[in-house]
């Protein structure tokens, strides 16, 4: 008895169909009984993991303890190598016997040593790209930071993001707004009003950063730390009413 399952696969034409055809082959040509089919069309679902496709929550939650599975690709099984290691782990407890159909080859994952000797090996293969992965980020988040570019989704203090259409992407860009607010608070504490106070009546006029949020005590020290040390741009500064005043 053998339970089939197929999913289109994003970025190649191997469709859940075709791939059901190949695993009927299979099966008839292994005497392989096949007891029901799975599959997943709609190719969006490729690039999530097999518990969350509705083709795959019916694998997992149909699947028994020595259950036979046939699929023509393995990609089917997960769009990447930490989602395959999930789905093996899951076939590895329930004594999944795994075979793939499709290159001509009978070949087949059976038993907790087999499935333990291929998780090993997929769980080593991601350890082997994780530092070259956190390397390959940090040297881009560094490259779009120093570019102006957008690394986060709140901009800068005294900035707000622009999309450059250029470019395909949002960068940081001084705010006028933000820039006028940084000034006054600069001035109010320099009056001596207090960090609580600044914030309270930023509130109360229903002022906020560029972002959307409220300018709360620490937020407010951070902006004129930088305006102290020359890290936000200037602007000429405006007459407003302090935190004290009506």
């Amino acid at each position: 008895m053998a339970t089939l399952y197929a999913c289109s696969i994003p970025l190649s034409n191997d469709r859940a169909e075709a791939q059901l055809d190949l695993a009927r082959a299979y099966c008839q040509e292994h005497g392989l009984h096949v007891a029901r089919e799975l599959r997943d069309d709609d190719i969006r679902l490729g690039h999530k993991p097999l518990g969350e496709r509705p083709g795959g929550r019916q694998l997992l939650s149909g699947l028994r303890n020595n259950d036979v599975l046939v699929v023509a690709n393995v990609l089917a099984l997960g769009p990447t190598r930490r989602a395959f290691v999930l789905s093996a782990k899951a076939f590895q407890r329930m004594g999944i016997t795994l075979r793939v159909a499709g290159d001509g080859l009978d070949r087949r994952i059976a038993g907790t040593e087999e499935w333990a000797q291929v998780i090993r090996a997929f769980e080593g293969s991601l350890d082997d790209d994780r530092p070259r992965h956190a390397e390959a980020i940090r040297r881009g988040v560094a490259k779009r930071k120093a570019k102006g570019g957008r690394v986060s989704r709140f901009p800068p203090i005294g900035h707000r993001w622009q999309w450059c259409a250029g470019e395909g992407r949002f960068y940081a860009v001084p705010c006028p707004l933000e820039l006028a607010v940084i000034e006054k608070v600069v001035r109010w504490r320099h009056e001596g009003y207090s960090w609580s106070a600044i914030a309270t009546h930023l509130v109360s006029l229903k002022i906020t950063t560029t972002s959307g949020g409220d300018w709360h005590p620490r937020r407010l020290q951070r902006a004129c730390q930088l305006h102290r040390e020359g890290k936000v741009p200037t602007i000429p500064a405006a007459r407003a009413e302090g935190p004290g005043t009506n």
